[in-house]
């Protein structure tokens, strides 16, 4: 599918199915602090966007190119042994976000 086309009703509900697993991933991962129904974090989305596109390169229901899977791996494949740079920049935003304020020094 092209940047500028429009997805069919049935790629959409792949698209849904995909998300909730790619979410289910991402939880068993500890990279989530959003529901499955919430909006996801615009510091997470990019990230997301990445690895949800991985994870529908990968379907032959989408029709992918033969090397679009190739080119997305290193964008969005969760959980591979050279680690994304999906997954990188989400575990960054969220380390970030569980650091939300340095510790004040105390001088004696």
């Amino acid at each position: 599918m092209d940047v500028d086309e429009t997805p069919e009703a049935e790629q959409g509900v792949l698209a849904a199915d995909k998300y909730a697993s790619l979410h289910a991933m991402l939880v068993s991962y500890g990279l989530t602090t959003w529901a499955l129904t919430e909006n996801i974090p615009p510091k997470a989305e990019q990230p997301v966007i990445w690895m949800l596109a991985f994870l529908c390169a990968c379907s032959e229901a989408f029709g992918a190119a033969a090397g679009r899977k190739d080119e997305l791996a290193p964008l969005g494949a969760l959980g591979a042994p050279d680690m994304s740079l999906g997954e990188r920049q989400l575990r960054v935003v969220l380390a970030d976000s569980y650091v939300s304020q340095p510790a004040q020094s105390e001088y004696y």
